[in-house]
This record gives C-alpha cells, sequence and structure tokens, in this order.
C-alpha cells in the first residue's frame, strides 16, 4: 500500500498466504495475514458494510464506532453479542480486542499516527485501509477487490462489487458528459 502522504514511501506491505497451506519459505518483509480472515475487528463503518457487501459478514467479530451502524443484519448482531462493540475508534476498549482475539484489525490511517498507540502493541496484523485517500472513484471502488482478497482468499471470485461500481461510475459520467453546467459536488459529509 502506498503512503497517501508521500507517494514515494510504502505505508505497508502485505503477504496474504492461505490459511490451510504452510508457510512459504523466503517470504518478503511484510505483515503477513492468513487468509480468508475469519475473524476481523473492523473500525470503519464504511469498511462494515463494504464486507457485509462482499457477502463475508461472518467474518466481521468486532467493530468499532457502532453507534454510526446502520445496517439492519450488523445492528442485529451487534444487538445480540454476535458482533463485539470495541468503543470508539480513537480510544478502542483493548479488553474487549483481547478477548475477541481478531486475526486482523481494518483502520484507516492517518498521517503521523504514532502506529495506533496501544492497539499497536497488542502484535495483532494491522491493515491500513487507505482507501479513503483515493483521488479518483474507481481508485477507491478498486480497493474492492483487496477487501475481497482478505475475506475470501488470494483468488477471490467476488470481483461484483467493484464490477457494479465501475459501471455505474461510467454510467453517470456519460450522462453527465452530456451537460454543460458541470456543478462541482462535496460527497460522504454532512
Amino acid at each position: 500500500v502506498r503512503n497517501p502522504w508521500d507517494t514515494l514511501k510504502t505505508l505497508q506491505k502485505y503477504i496474504l498466504v492461505e490459511r490451510d497451506s504452510e508457510m512459504p519459505a523466503g517470504l518478503p518483509e511484510g505483515t503477513i495475514i492468513k487468509v480468508p480472515v475469519t475473524n476481523a475487528l473492523v473500525y470503519s463503518t464504511v469498511h462494515n458494510s463494504l464486507i457485509t457487501k462482499l457477502g463475508a459478514i461472518d467474518a466481521i467479530g468486532g467493530i468499532c464506532n457502532s453507534k454510526y451502524v446502520n445496517g439492519k443484519e450488523l445492528q442485529a448482531r451487534l444487538a445480540s453479542g454476535r458482533i463485539v462493540d470495541c468503543g470508539v475508534s480513537l480510544s478502542p476498549d483493548l479488553e474487549k480486542i483481547i478477548k475477541l482475539k481478531p486475526q486482523v484489525i481494518m483502520l484507516s490511517p492517518f498521517e503521523n499516527n504514532d502506529k495506533y498507540a496501544k492497539v499497536g502493541e497488542l502484535g495483532i496484523p494491522i491493515i491500513e485501509c487507505a482507501d479513503y485517500m483515493e483521488t479518483t472513484p474507481l481508485g477507491r471502488a478498486e480497493w474492492s477487490k483487496f477487501y475481497a482478497m482478505l475475506v475470501e482468499g488470494i483468488a477471490p471470485s467476488n470481483s461484483r462489487v467493484f464490477d457494479g461500481s465501475r459501471l455505474r461510475y461510467e454510467e453517470l459520467k456519460r450522462k453527465a458528459a452530456a451537460y454543460d453546467n458541470h456543478p462541482k459536488v462535496i460527497t460522504e459529509l454532512q
């Protein structure tokens, strides 16, 4: 993953290894992630929704910022305790995280983040979801391929999320090109 604040540097290197295979010899430096991930702590509601859309809701073991969850199935799993509420992303509940024993923690990185304070000391691989820093809609949508690899394995069968986003974007782009007036729009903010 390229560093979005200094694109000449690498933010993080992930090495995905199939869960049921032996660990290959001579792997390069990086964070090893056994895939498919079956128990993730997901900080962002955007990523919870995307994982749900990928058909892998069972891979979500815990979440942060539960007050922002609006998917009915995610809310039901939170209410029943099937998904653990690990608190607020800026100060997560370490005891709940330790008890959950997630295989990975998926969070949105911030520049000069001091390596996520105490969560970074737990020894759980952190996946830095820097998709929000993409400068194009398709660049951001392309991250769904990476998330599909995490929850399905190295050769995911699920590219429908990206393909659907790409087709919708291209259609909207064609429609917008037909108009002379092109207003500026801010998305994803309330």
